[in-house]
């Protein structure tokens, strides 16, 4: 899977590779199955507030996994750019989002937006949970 870059592309395969979806680095999927399978848990209105408390610790531990793996595609955009120091930051970040890594990049911010809310409204409902 080669990159849509200019002539001073990156042509080395391994560095092809770090940008391509068979890297098994890319975890995206993986979470996406658990952000998915903690939505549908978290959407059951007769929670008990332990069962809140775990599924609040599930979307932390989501969560730090996301940021985890936002570090190291950012890393790899910083190479990236840095190969294509030659364009402006503007064409360095349209030439960077089409690929697997950038893609992944968009995809996992946006996830990270929602485990965020999530967070949140669990921490809500935790402390707002009525004993009976």
């Amino acid at each position: 899977m080669g990159l849509p870059c200019s002539k001073n592309t990156l042509t080395d395969p391994i560095k092809n590779y770090l940008f391509s979806a068979e890297n098994p680095l890319n975890k995206t999927n993986h979470i996406n199955m658990i952000l998915t399978e903690l939505l549908q848990k978290v959407r059951e209105q007769n929670l008990t507030k332990t069962r809140l408390e775990e599924l609040y610790t599930e979307f932390l531990e989501l969560y730090s996994q996301m940021e985890l793996r936002l570090g190291v595609i950012e890393k790899q955009e910083a190479l990236f750019m840095d190969a294509h120091k030659e364009e402006s930051v503007a064409a360095g970040e349209r030439l960077w989002r089409p690929t697997a890594l950038g893609l992944e990049m968009i995809e996992l911010k946006r996830q990270n937006n929602v485990v965020k809310m999530q967070l949140s409204a669990v921490r809500h409902r935790i402390y707002s949970h009525v004993a009976y």
